[in-house]
């Protein structure tokens, strides 16, 4: 039997093929309240000064060399085991750009294929993103989903967000509430955990109740959609992976949900609960958005 070019349904079957991000033409990202939701109180003004100071300038030369080699090992491990390796194009992320409701410095990167894309089955969906400094950023990776899509896989990509103030509640740091409202859908594919034909999307600053709402509804009755909401205060991303041994958090000292909240939700049922250490490095720009806490909470 002839398998569709692109078919996963999770993310530990034994990979095939895979785009790997680049940081070629990377830039300092600006000051957003989408985005310092996410850095942590001891980070905050350190936070502000450099983004305001350093937003829209190319990433400096040194860090991007850094950077090039780290990701060069990590694909020739990947090759090494058989895995066919893509790269999407290079961009130019220090150039303004205007969109008919404003004017950005410029972007981020293209370095996480995973916050733009998630692949469910055959097809590919290009999330509806909240932070406006990554508004054309699933731009990068055309080429290849054109190249894709004339290859047989289905190709989505989620109603584009205006990002207009309506988007963003500028009083939910001082009340510990999530920084995105309810104005639009929108959410990033990072919060999403594929096991089969359950998926378990995170509510975060990044994504909303009706972003959450859009996956469920897109993807209809053949799939099981499952919200589940983190405590931390500072919730981005969280990687849940499941194992037969037990979950574990992807990102550093998160636990997958607490105990209680397994015995409300059936899919957890049985399981062990499993928090991962904290990250290692020096403190930096690199650690402000890593989180601390651990407590969880799922419906």
């Amino acid at each position: 039997m002839n398998l569709p070019v692109v078919n996963s349904f999770n993310d530990w079957d034994p990979l095939e093929e895979v785009i790997v991000g680049i940081v070629d033409g990377a830039a300092c990202p600006a000051h957003e309240v989408a985005a310092e939701a996410v850095v942590k109180d001891a980070n905050f003004e350190a936070y502000g000064l450099q983004a305001r100071k350093f937003a829209g300038r190319p990433r400096p030369n040194a860090e991007l060399e850094s950077a090039k080699k780290d990701l060069a090992e990590f694909v020739h491990m990947l090759q090494a085991e058989g895995v066919v390796v893509r790269r999407p194009d290079p961009v130019d992320n220090a150039r303004p750009y205007t969109t008919p409701d404003g004017t950005f410095p410029g972007g981020t990167g293209q370095t996480c294929p995973r916050d733009t894309l998630v692949v469910v089955g055959n097809e590919i969906i290009e999330a509806s993103m909240s932070w406006r400094g990554r508004y054309f950023e699933a731009f990068a990776y055309r080429s290849l989903l054109k190249e894709y899509f004339h290859q047989g896989a289905r190709w989505v990509a989620a109603p584009k967000s205006q990002m207009l103030t309506e988007l963003y509640d500028y009083g939910a740091r001082s009340k510990n509430g999530w920084v995105t409202t309810e104005f639009e859908p929108v959410w990033d594919a990072a919060d999403i955990t594929r096991c089969g034909r359950d998926l378990f999307v995170q509510r975060s600053h990044a994504t909303n109740e009706s972003g959450i709402e859009w996956i469920r509804r897109h993807l209809g009755d053949a799939y099981r959609v499952h919200r589940v909401e983190f405590t931390d205060p500072r919730a981005l991303h969280t990687f849940r992976i499941p194992s037969r041994r037990s979950p574990k958090a992807g990102r550093p000292a998160r636990s997958i949900v607490t105990r209680r909240a397994c015995s409300r939700t059936s899919r957890f049922s049985g399981t062990t609960i499993s928090v991962p250490s904290s990250p290692i490095g020096k403190p930096g720009p690199a650690t402000w958005g890593t989180s601390t806490a651990k407590s969880t909470a799922a419906r």
